[in-house]
């Protein structure tokens, strides 16, 4: 990794960590766009090398609001919504 990329090695090596301890698809949740770009260039980087690698992002609002999905994303008013969208995940998944 060189230029843009080294600042993500760390994200990097934790998500390949991530993947060989079995996890084929990570959830990040923040209120930050800007670090859920991050999250998904790192994302990117580890999908190159391992296909099955995923990853599903929250933008958290801190508001009233409900489940949205964006393109890349989904954005949520509070961290019950999310849970509430990863259970249907998970039974659809099941």
């Amino acid at each position: 990794m060189d230029g843009p990329t080294k600042k993500l090695r760390p994200e990097v090596d934790y998500l390949k960590h991530k993947y060989f301890e079995g996890y084929k698809t990570v959830v990040y949740a923040d209120d930050s766009q800007k670090n859920l770009e991050f999250f998904q260039q790192a994302g990117q980087i580890v999908r190159k090398q391992y296909s099955d690698f995923h990853w599903r992002l929250y933008h958290i609002l801190n508001n009233r609001t409900r489940l949205k999905k964006k393109k890349r994303y989904f954005s949520v008013g509070n961290l019950l919504d999310l849970l509430r969208n990863e259970k249907i995940f998970r039974k659809k998944n099941n």
